[in-house]
């Protein structure tokens, strides 16, 4: 049965069901399903030799219920017809149903039939979105990516081979050095994209208005660069929170010897019993609460209390500039966290560089590489955005010109970006803007202020790779 009388059939079922009343959804055999109307019946034939027909006679249920079977009778018995279409002239049904819910609003869903012989599916979507599918997971048979129906794209991206696609474009793309925007465009505009049960091929595909393949590749490389980076990052990440577990614990001791220190006190006992004569010394005793040593003479005592004030200030100067350490040793791996939330395989690899350079982790074989930042064009403008410390590094301060515009999340860890320009536009400070929240700490929060200037007017921390302060910025809110 192929498209043309697969359309044909679509017309003639049309006129036979539109505006009929669903009286029961049930299966006839394995795979053979009927939807019973008030005007007759319709029976889909899921068989190699797949077609689907309208039809008076009558039919009994050989099948007990399943959740399938449930849940599409659930949502679509006593429904209305109130559409019949075919997708693409493919051989692929849809049928839309008006039902009224229990406050008396009225309820669409679509019934999806994929008679495409062994490529076979019945799913029911409710805005847009899969309800129950009757099989949703195969893998064995070819089946066309963004097909120009957003329905059926939501289907195919639950597929398992969603994962095989992605590895093959991400390869790909690595393979053949192009950004994620060259390879979309690439494809878009060969408008191909085929994925069979063992390797992804190309071959003509139909866009569509509704989700076009441009768009859905957008959305796959979106998923796609997380899935690919997660197996990468897990290890580092977990690296990660260990270092911090164990250095918040080894700030909290500090903390408690430098409060916990008898500096003070040590100092005061030996000026009180150097100024002390015999006749007053255990009233002073008594009255400081001293620790005094009766074996040996009160000038004695007193030097002896010297020489632990002495001792004890090395000991606090010395956890002061430790504590001082560990804080900014946290401050960096929390700032390591936020760069592992939108880290990519190669921002990965400069992570660890910077957590081998701090000697908080040894992995072999780590080669210094330029930093690879992204890259942006919006409104014919390029936009870059570092990932981490190194890019930011690199990008601000070797890479944009003085009067390149810089943006940055106002006081969250994150992401610099820079505009290659010294007067953007509104639209475009606010889709770096955008960028900017994305990538940093505060990609979760509401509105946030962004502060931006000129690349001229920023002041590099020494010692702290990656940071900056800003001179006569302006902000806005995103």
């Amino acid at each position: 049965m192929d498209g043309l009388f697969f359309y044909k059939l679509t017309s003639l079922l049309r006129t036979e069901i539109l505006e009929s009343r669903i009286h029961h959804f049930d299966q006839i055999s394995k795979n053979v399903f009927i939807m019973e109307l008030n005007k007759g019946k319709v029976i889909f034939n899921l068989n190699q030799k797949t077609s689907f027909f309208f039809t008076q006679e009558k039919y009994e249920s050989s099948l007990a219920t399943n959740y399938f079977l449930t849940t599409i009778r659930s949502k679509i018995n006593k429904g209305l017809i109130k559409e019949v279409k075919q997708l693409n002239y493919d051989r692929i049904l849809q049928i839309k149903i008006e039902r009224v819910n229990d406050i008396y609003q009225p309820v669409y869903y679509d019934l999806i039939i994929e008679l495409t012989g062994n490529r076979f599916n019945i799913c029911l979507l409710e805005n847009e979105k899969i309800i129950v599918s009757l099989n949703p997971r195969s893998n064995k048979y070819a089946l066309p990516l963004f097909k120009g129906h957003k329905a059926i794209f939501e289907l195919i991206k639950e597929d398992q081979r969603y994962g095989l696609l992605c590895k093959y474009l991400f390869d790909f793309k690595e393979n053949n050095n192009y950004s994620l925007t060259q390879l979309i465009t690439l494809i878009d505009n060969s408008n191909t994209l085929f994925l069979n049960n063992i390797y992804p091929h190309f071959i003509k595909l139909v866009k569509s208005e509704e989700h076009s393949i441009k768009e859905g590749l957008y959305l796959l490389f979106e998923k796609e660069l997380l899935n690919t980076t997660n197996s990468f990052i897990t290890p580092v990440l977990n690296i990660t929170n260990k270092l911090i577990s164990s250095n918040l614990k080894r700030i909290s001791i500090i903390e408690q010897l430098i409060n916990n220190s008898s500096l003070n006190d040590y100092l005061e006992y030996g000026k009180i019993l150097l100024t002390t004569n015999e006749q007053e010394l255990e009233e002073c005793i008594i009255t400081y609460n001293i620790p005094y040593n009766r074996d040996i003479s009160i000038i004695e005592n007193s030097n002896y209390f010297f020489k632990l004030y002495k001792k004890e200030k090395g000991k606090l100067l010395y956890n002061r500039e430790l504590l001082l350490k560990l804080q900014d040793d946290n401050d960096f791996l929390q700032d390591i966290l936020v760069e592992l939330s939108y880290a990519t395989p190669s921002s990965l690899t400069e992570i660890k560089q910077e957590l081998v350079e701090k000697n908080f982790i040894k992995f072999k074989n780590i080669k210094k590489t330029t930093p690879k930042y992204l890259k942006f064009v919006y409104n014919n403008t390029n936009i870059y955005v570092g990932l981490n410390a190194l890019q930011n590094e690199y990008l601000t301060f070797k890479i944009a010109k003085g009067n390149d515009t810089f943006l940055h999340v106002h006081e969250y860890s994150g992401s610099h970006v820079i505009i290659n320009s010294e007067n953007p536009d509104k639209t475009t400070l606010e889709y770096a803007g955008a960028l900017a929240k994305k990538y940093s700490k505060a990609s979760d929060l509401g509105k946030v202020q962004i502060d931006y200037t000129l690349v001229k007017y920023l002041k590099k921390i020494k010692e702290k790779r990656g940071k900056a302060l800003l001179k006569n910025y302006s902000s806005f809110m995103i």
